[in-house]
This record gives C-alpha cells, sequence and structure tokens, in this order.
C-alpha cells in the first residue's frame, strides 16, 4: 500500500485537474481574498426538532452531503447525510437531529480570508464550515465547501491572467 503525501482532498482533485491552493504565492491570494465572495448565502438548514426519518425525506434527493441544524433559527451543530442515513438504518429513525448532531461547531466569519477556511476545513477535517455573524455567532448567513475556495480562487487567477494579457 502506498501513502500519500498531503491531504487527500488535493491529490483527488489534481487527478481532476483542479488546481488547489498551495505554499508561496497561493497563499498570498487566498489570504487577500475573504469567505463572503465564495460563500454561499442562504444555505438549506435543517431544524434541530426534525426527526431522522424525515429529515432523510428532506435530504434524500438534495446535492448536499451536510447541514446545519438549526434551533429557533439560531445554529445549534451540524449533520451530515451519511449520519443521517446511518441513523435511520440502524433503527433510530425517531430522533431529532438534536439529539444526533455534532454540536461542536468549527465556523468562520464572511471577513475572515478563504486561506483562514481553507485552511480550518484542511485542519479539521470538514467538508464545509458555516459562516456565521460576527455580531451573533448562533445566527448563520452562509455556509462555505473547499469547491467553493477553489472555485473562487480559480476565478481569481483566471481573472489576473486576463489582466496579464491586457496590460502591454
Amino acid at each position: 500500500s502506498r501513502f500519500l503525501r498531503g491531504s487527500i482532498y488535493e491529490y483527488i482533485s489534481e487527478q481532476d485537474g483542479v488546481h488547489l491552493p498551495t505554499l508561496g504565492e497561493d497563499h498570498e491570494v487566498l489570504d487577500n481574498l475573504i469567505v463572503e465572495d465564495a460563500m454561499i448565502n442562504s444555505p438549506f438548514c435543517l431544524n434541530s426538532d426534525l426527526q431522522v426519518k424525515m429529515a432523510l425525506r428532506k435530504v434524500d434527493q438534495l446535492p448536499y452531503s451536510g447541514y446545519p441544524i438549526l434551533n429557533k433559527g439560531r445554529l445549534l451543530g451540524m449533520v451530515s447525510k451519511k449520519d443521517i442515513q446511518t441513523h435511520f438504518a440502524k433503527g433510530n429513525g425517531h430522533v431529532s437531529l438534536e439529539d444526533m448532531c455534532r454540536k461542536t461547531v468549527i465556523k468562520v466569519y464572511p471577513d475572515q480570508s478563504l486561506l483562514m477556511a481553507f485552511h480550518k476545513l484542511k485542519k479539521y477535517h470538514v467538508s464545509r464550515l458555516p459562516i456565521v455573524s460576527r455580531v451573533n455567532d448562533k445566527e448563520i448567513v452562509g455556509i462555505i465547501t473547499a469547491e467553493d475556495i477553489v472555485n473562487q480562487f480559480g476565478y481569481h487567477i483566471k481573472e489576473k491572467e486576463e489582466n496579464q494579457i491586457k496590460s502591454p
């Protein structure tokens, strides 16, 4: 068996022809871009009192792999589609999302850099980060994934290259 250097995300992305940010200039670019520029506004959220079986019906056809859990409009935790499916398969369809979600939430703020968000995704091995208000860290304003960061990073690089071509 062969061990990979770096993240599995980096390896898979490189296979797909996607350049993930690396040290040096890439970090400088990501440090100058902010989360708000790449985040998904108004993410699909689930209510904390929803039972697993009902949550599974809601998320089964959705393209997302994870969801913020809200209690009275306030961020309570995060849950993955896989966790919902696993709980249901084990006969725990009656359990509320509040009782089974991860309540330790790694989050970012809209004004933080994409480098910070990318670092947190990698450090904590999570696929998405809720974005919360600086005024109230229980108020979710968006969500961001590594794909969102790479898309914004790629857009910025493309824009930079186009500007260099136009400039004599």
